[in-house]
């Protein structure tokens, strides 16, 4: 009987240790599961990691999501899964278009999408963007962001109206990408950022001298939220026919534009156009 007692001791004190470890929070659980609820409660994002999210919205969002589908470039949910060696180099190549990126910023990058809770502070930092943009500005306006579109009035710094080489329901050029439906892939901030700092070599090259402002790229970016179910005109029709003549002809009076005397910013131009 003593042993028997002893036996169903040594079960009992077993049995409530187990209980008490369930019950306490491990400090050994790995942090993906931790970070993501906390992101999702509204807890802020480390100081370090928003400034990083906030740099990953005006540099890479207008090319990249993360979870959000392909855009100009692909989806990086895939590449939250790759090692810190395997990312710094793909970051690195990043700087013909975006810029020179120090070792602090490719750190800070790596860090950012090897966070498990990456997509929350994006997400974090896209609303806190688009706050303070829309701090000492207009209320976005889809109409006003046709008429810049259109070109029915012209931008702050004269440059090319977007529909010279992009259609939005069913008007305007064909020389870029339809953008009628780009608003169900990206919207927010970084459609803002998109409309702003666009990626194309052509278009870079275009907006140089004459950039959109912040104002404008809202306008632009509500009126494309607008119209991406809106229905289209018909293919072939009198204004997608007129839009693409008059794209052409805008960006062939603009590589003579931007062509120096030696030719070698029109002649990168021309291969650019060509893609």
């Amino acid at each position: 009987m003593t042993r028997l007692h002893a036996v169903l001791l040594v079960v009992a004190a077993c049995v409530s240790a187990r209980f008490a470890q369930a019950q306490a929070p491990s400090s050994s659980a790995p942090a993906a599961s931790a970070a993501p609820s906390a992101q999702a409660s509204g807890a802020p994002s480390p100081p370090d990691l928003q400034r990083q999210a906030a740099a990953f919205i005006a540099k890479c969002s207008g090319c990249h999501t993360v979870g959000g589908g392909a855009l100009q470039g692909p989806d990086l949910l895939p590449a939250t899964q790759w090692t810190d060696a395997q990312l710094r180099p793909a970051i690195k190549l990043m700087e013909k278009r975006v810029g020179p990126l120090s070792n602090e910023d490719l750190d800070g990058f790596v860090s950012l999408l090897r966070d498990p809770a990456v997509r929350d502070h994006i997400t974090s930092a896209q609303r806190a963007s688009m706050q303070s943009a829309e701090a000492n500005l207009d209320r976005p306006s889809p109409s006003a962001g046709a008429a810049l579109f259109y070109g029915r009035q012209p931008l702050a710094n004269q440059g090319l109206a977007c529909s010279t080489c992009h259609q939005a329901a069913g008007q305007g050029g064909s020389l870029g990408p339809d953008l009628t439906e780009i608003a169900a892939k990206l919207s927010g901030p970084p459609l803002v950022s998109a409309v702003r700092n666009a990626s194309f070599n052509v278009m870079r090259a275009a907006y140089r001298d004459h950039p959109i402002t912040q104002q404008e790229a809202l306008h632009v970016a509500a009126f494309l939220e607008s119209v991406k179910a809106a229905p289209t005109s018909e293919p072939g029709s009198r204004s997608t026919v007129l839009g693409a003549v008059l794209g052409v002809l805008a960006m062939l009076a603009l590589v003579f534009a931007l062509r120096p005397a030696g030719g070698a910013r029109g002649r990168l131009l021309g291969r650019a156009l060509r893609k």
